[in-house]
């Protein structure tokens, strides 16, 4: 399971103004600020789906992760999944 640590700063990445903005210029320091264990590290350092359920970061944390983080992972949520479970 994630740390709590680590929990809170992707929290805070979709939730805060400017911490998103500042992960993305200096990665190492903001998770030095938030005292993110080194075995959590290499996962956000990646940003994949597979790294992040590695470390057992909650579904609904990586999809924040994600959008707070990729600039493309918008499309990847856009509504289709959604609109089609509507459907059926």
């Amino acid at each position: 399971m994630a740390s709590y640590k680590t929990e809170k700063l992707v929290q805070d990445l979709s939730t805060l103004p400017g911490v998103a903005e500042r992960y993305k210029c200096d990665r190492v320091r903001i998770l030095d600020e938030y005292g993110v264990p080194e075995s959590d590290r290499p996962a956000l350092l990646n940003g994949t789906p597979p790294a992040l359920a590695g470390i057992g970061l909650h579904p609904v944390l990586q999809i924040h992760f994600l959008l707070a983080t990729d600039v493309n992972a918008s499309r990847i949520f856009d509504g289709v999944l959604l609109n089609r479970l509507e459907s059926e």
